[in-house]
C-alpha cells in the first residue's frame, strides 16, 4: 500500500476502486470454492509399488528353482558325462623325436617363409614326405625358429 505522503488524488480514489473490487470478490467466494480441485488420495508406501512387488516376486522364483534344483537330486551333467579311458604309460603311444629325420623334402611343395612364433622374423617351412609307393604316406613338418622369438 502507498502511504500518505506519496498519494495524489488519483491514486487514492483507484486504490479506493480496487479495493473495493477486491472486497466484492471475496465476499463471493464460499467454502465450496475453497475445496481442492483433485480428491486427495492416500499415498502407499513404497514397498507396495508395482514394480517392487514385481521383483520380489523374481527373487522368491529365483531362490525357489535354485532350491529345487539342488533338492530334487537329479543327475549333473558332469556325473552323467562319460569319462575319459584311464590310460597307462604301456597304453599311450609314443613315436620316437626323430620320426622322419631322413625324409626328403616333397618335391611339390617348395620351402615357404611365414612368421610361426609372432616375433616378425619369416622362418623358413619344409614339408618332409613319408617315402611310400603312392606317396601317400605322412607329412612332416619342419622349421628352425629364429633366436629373437
Amino acid at each position: 500500500m502507498s502511504t500518505t505522503q506519496d498519494q495524489t488524488p488519483g491514486m487514492a480514489g483507484m486504490e479506493a476502486r480496487l479495493r473495493a473490487a477486491l472486497d466484492a470478490r471475496a465476499e463471493l467466494v464460499r467454502p465450496e470454492d475453497l475445496a481442492p480441485i483433485a480428491p486427495v488420495v492416500p499415498l502407499r508406501p513404497r514397498w507396495q509399488s508395482p514394480w517392487v512387488l514385481l521383483a520380489t516376486a523374481a527373487v522368491v522364483l529365483l531362490v525357489l528353482g535354485a532350491v529345487f534344483q539342488t533338492v530334487a537330486g537329479g543327475p549333473r551333467s558332469d556325473e552323467i558325462a562319460p569319462q575319459p579311458d584311464q590310460r597307462t604309460v604301456e597304453q599311450t603311444p609314443e613315436l620316437p623325436a626323430d620320426v622322419g629325420r631322413d625324409w626328403r623334402p616333397d618335391p611339390e611343395a617348395a620351402p615357404i617363409r611365414a612368421d610361426l612364433d609372432g616375433d616378425g622374423t619369416r622362418e623358413r617351412v619344409e614339408l618332409l614326405t613319408e617315402p611310400t609307393a603312392d606317396d601317400d604316406g605322412r607329412i612332416r613338418v619342419q622349421t628352425t625358429l629364429s633366436s629373437t622369438g
